[in-house]
């Protein structure tokens, strides 16, 4: 299920059963990820609802080739097909967040409405 999603809203990534992108799933605390993912159907909870997804990226995310303008054209698409209701925030920052980590939590929290 959370396999063919992540392949249709990011198809350049390279994926298998044992990695997807740099992601080692031996890294992966299987546990604790498939309590999360029985007790909340990630994808059933948002795919019908009306409620915004809010997806945050940084526009100097090299790592899945955000610093282009198409690729974040191409990103957006992607994730549209799949979800209705989603909202995009971009930031001038990369994958991670390095140094902005404050910024994404404060936008975060004004967007939830417990500012």
């Amino acid at each position: 299920m959370l396999k063919s999603l992540a392949e249709s809203v990011l198809p350049e990534i390279d994926s298998s059963d044992s990695h997807f992108g740099t992601l080692n799933f031996e890294k992966v605390k299987k546990a604790l990820f498939l309590l999360e993912l029985i007790s909340t159907n990630p994808r059933k909870l948002v795919k019908n609802n009306s409620t915004p997804i809010f997806c945050f990226y940084g526009t100097q995310d090299t790592l899945l080739g955000l610093e282009k303008k198409q690729k974040r054209f191409d990103y957006e698409e992607n994730f549209k097909t799949q979800f209705n209701n989603i909202k995009f925030f971009k930031s001038d920052a990369d994958h991670f967040y390095s140094g902005q980590l404050e910024t994404l939590n404060n936008q975060i929290i004004r967007l939830s409405g417990h500012d």
